[in-house]
C-alpha cells in the first residue's frame, strides 16, 4: 500500500502519528515528536530528533557517515539494508535520468539557428531571426520572454 505510518501515540502535543503517501522506507521508522513543529523527525529507535526532511532520518539510519547526522546505533541490520538499497536505487534512477537528458540535448540540431530558413516534411518554413534587445525602452510589448529572440514566419 502507498500509505505508510509509523508507530506512535497521539497524545494530544505529545507525538504523532506520521502518515504519508509515499513509496519511501523513511517514513515507517519515524514520528513527529510535536505536532505544532511539522519539519521535526523523531527516529523510533534511538529517540534522536532531526529536522529538514525525511532524508536526515534516511542518512541517520542507513548509518551514512558522510552525511552530517548521526548514525542511529540502534537501527536493525535489516531496517539499515532496506534504507540503504532504497538510497541506492534512487541515486541510480537520478543518475539514468540525467544521462537520457544529456542524450536527448545532444540529438537537438542548432545548426541552422543563425537566421536561416528551414522546411521540415509538411513544406512549413520556420526562420531563425536575431532581434535586438528592447531593454531600456519604456514601450510595452505584448510578446513573451522568447519574443526577443526569435520570430516564426508563416
Amino acid at each position: 500500500s502507498l500509505g505508510v505510518s509509523s508507530i506512535a501515540s497521539t497524545v494530544q502535543g505529545q507525538a504523532v502519528v506520521v502518515n504519508v503517501k509515499s513509496k519511501d522506507p523513511g517514513w515507517k521508522y519515524c514520528i513527529c515528536p510535536d505536532e505544532n513543529k511539522k519539519n521535526s523527525l523523531k527516529c523510533i529507535y534511538c529517540h534522536n530528533v532531526y529536522t529538514n526532511g525525511i532524508t536526515r532520518i534516511k542518512f541517520h539510519l542507513a548509518n551514512i557517515p558522510t552525511s552530517g547526522v548521526t548514525p542511529c546505533l540502534k537501527v536493525p541490520a535489516d531496517v539499515k539494508d532496506e534504507i540503504i538499497e532504497y538510497l541506492t536505487s534512487k541515486d541510480n534512477k537520478k543518475a539514468s535520468r540525467i544521462t537520457e537528458q544529456k542524450r536527448i540535448r545532444c540529438e537537438v540540431d542548432l545548426s541552422h539557428s543563425e537566421g536561416e530558413s528551414v522546411s521540415d516534411e509538411d513544406g512549413a518554413s520556420n526562420s531563425v531571426m536575431l532581434l535586438n534587445s528592447t531593454r531600456g525602452t519604456t514601450s510595452k510589448s505584448s510578446g513573451g520572454p522568447m519574443d526577443k529572440f526569435c520570430k516564426l514566419t508563416p
